[in-house]
């Protein structure tokens, strides 16, 4: 409605003011011009300071997965100094890492108990229906504001930038076959104390697998913990 103002007051202030003949036209051109004025003021109070309209916060919360197999993570990539991250995350349903936006938008990772990304994204949102008819012709209703994501993940997770990812798995890799033989040799070590100390273990196949499963997980945990250490 605005814009038809400002033109409507333009013709008339073209065809009564500037082309005026009796005082009459003359203060109704000045009236014509008055009202084109104010209705600059407003648009630009609208465009500038969002006259009539009020900031709408909108709460999103989504369940996540690890970023990559075989480690519950959550990824992220370096931008300029390393203050700014852009974090790659994964949801059931996705089959590859989103990235998160960088135009107004700030992320945190906090510790929760199960993983999640909270967003709250801010609009403006014209205050009723009366100042969307007036301005809404310039179609800036619910205009994005700025957005702030939460990750939440548990404290058993890891948040690593993609370089140190690559860096932990070519480790695995590469010590993969160290490990499995120094493995091998811890779990026969412990085997071997637990039937001295149980001899009744020897013969118990069921017992004996149980355990070395539960050594074999042990060790498996403390390596990706030092490899993890190490790519920090």
């Amino acid at each position: 409605m605005i814009i038809f103002i400002l033109l409507l007051s333009v013709v008339g202030f073209a065809f009564t003011f500037v082309l005026a003949k009796k005082s009459w036209q003359t203060g109704f051109g000045i009236v014509c011009g008055g009202i084109f004025l104010l209705s600059l003021v407003l648009v630009t109070a609208n465009f500038v300071s969002h006259f009539g309209m009020k900031k709408v916060v909108e709460t999103e919360s989504i369940e996540l997965v690890s970023s990559a197999d075989g480690l519950d993570v959550l990824l992220y990539k370096p931008l300029g100094d390393g203050f700014e991250k852009v974090y790659l995350y994964q949801t059931p349903k996705s089959e590859e890492p989103t990235p998160t936006e960088t135009d107004h938008v700030t992320n945190k990772v906090t510790e929760g108990t199960s993983p999640e990304l909270v967003t709250e994204t801010s609009y403006w949102d014209y205050k009723n229906d009366f100042y969307k008819l007036f301005f809404g012709i310039v179609n800036n209703n619910h205009e994005f504001i700025e957005a702030e994501n939460t990750f939440n993940v548990p404290a058993s997770w890891e948040v690593l930038s993609v370089d140190q990812m690559k860096e932990f798995g070519q480790l695995a890799k590469e010590r993969q076959a160290s490990f499995k033989e120094k493995a091998q040799k811890e779990i026969q070590t412990k085997l071997m104390a637990a039937i001295q100390k149980d001899p009744t273990l020897a013969t118990d196949e069921a017992k004996k697998q149980t355990l070395i499963e539960q050594w074999t997980a042990e060790l498996q945990a403390k390596m990706m913990q030092d490899l993890l250490n190490e790519v920090k």
